[in-house]
């Protein structure tokens, strides 16, 4: 057999053994003891994907908005203690009449 032979040999049993263990492992992957009754048919988890990704986006905005506000304070309060002033960085008084 000629070395391009054995090359062609090589990808062609590379790729079914690549395969076969692909197969295995997503059959392992998919067997989580969920009982078949209790299983979410793929069509409703497709449906619902939506929904669930904009919930997860609500919740990092909120999540990151507390802490930008927690990490302001923190700073605020870092920033007052090295310029030994507690009344640093309060927005001015609007005038009076």
């Amino acid at each position: 057999m000629s070395a391009t032979g054995r090359n062609i040999t090589k990808i062609i049993v590379g790729s079914a053994v690549g395969s076969a263990v692909a197969a295995i492992v997503a059959k392992m992957v998919t067997e989580d003891g969920t009982p078949a009754e209790a299983r979410v048919p793929f069509t409703e988890q497709v449906k619902t994907a939506p929904v669930r990704l904009r919930e997860r986006w609500e919740r990092a905005k909120d999540a990151g908005a507390t802490a930008e506000e927690a990490a302001a304070a923190r700073l605020t309060e870092v920033f007052r203690a090295k310029v030994n002033d507690p009344e640093a960085l309060k927005p001015p008084r609007p005038p009076a009449r």
